[in-house]
């Protein structure tokens, strides 16, 4: 809308004068780019500073994103790949390429279980995380672990959907490193972006035994992510 209505500006002007004045100078080409640019550079911040305004909750100090992340672009604007089929998953797997989809495809999973995304995505040096925000390291998850005694039960019924600590982490499935879709409604799983040689931590919940805790995957795997605050 920002766009569109300092664009009417650039190009309303000259035919404004052209009404008032019976001699209107015409707009050199400059001050038509120069209006554009500005143009394009106030909706893009205007654009960033609506996504940078994020849901969250305070645990044990620290500050967490309240929903999975639902992006498509990294922080510098460039687009991060949809992969649908089983076979492009495998493939960006294998060359090591950022990935992101929607669980079994359906674009309908987004509004409650956010997007899917490979470690590639999260290490991408453009940043999956947006501004303000981090992936989060094992060393966050221990502390937030820490704060729940350690106890797997307690720390699923605090960390599911509706439970006291804001979180609200929905059993979302996951993608299996062959492009499959997994679990969905019967597990929950966050990435972590500490590496472990050719694997990666992330936190589970599985409401089959009512726990929670960490555990390791592949990177071509696609699970969801959680930022929190830098």
């Amino acid at each position: 809308m920002l766009f569109q209505q300092l664009t009417s500006i650039a190009f309303l002007t000259p035919h404004k004068q052209l009404l008032l004045s019976p001699k209107p100078k015409k707009m050199k080409p400059k001050h038509f780019i120069s209006v554009a640019v500005f143009a394009a550079g106030a909706f893009i911040a205007a654009k960033a500073q609506a996504q940078s305004n994020y849901q969250s909750t305070s645990i044990n100090g620290q500050v967490w994103m309240a929903k999975n992340l639902d992006v498509s672009t990294f922080r510098n604007g460039d687009t991060i790949p949809q992969v649908t089929s089983e076979k492009d998953w495998v493939k960006a797997g294998e060359k090591k390429q950022p990935a992101w989809c929607y669980y079994g495809n359906d674009p309908y999973n987004a509004s409650k279980f956010g997007k899917l995304y490979n470690w590639y995505a999260l290490t991408d040096p453009r940043g999956l995380a947006p501004q303000g925000w981090r992936i989060p390291v094992d060393e966050d998850f221990k502390k937030l672990i820490t704060q729940y005694q350690n106890d797997r039960k307690l720390l699923y019924a605090v960390l599911i959907e509706g439970g006291i600590s804001g979180m609200n982490i929905p059993l979302g499935g996951w993608r299996g490193r062959k492009g499959d879709f997994k679990d969905k409604l019967e597990y929950g799983a966050v990435w972590s972006a500490t590496e472990k040689g050719k694997w990666v931590s992330y936190i589970e919940l599985a409401p089959i035994f009512q726990v929670a805790g960490m555990r390791e995957a592949g990177k071509e795997a696609g699970l969801y992510v959680r930022c929190i605050k830098e």
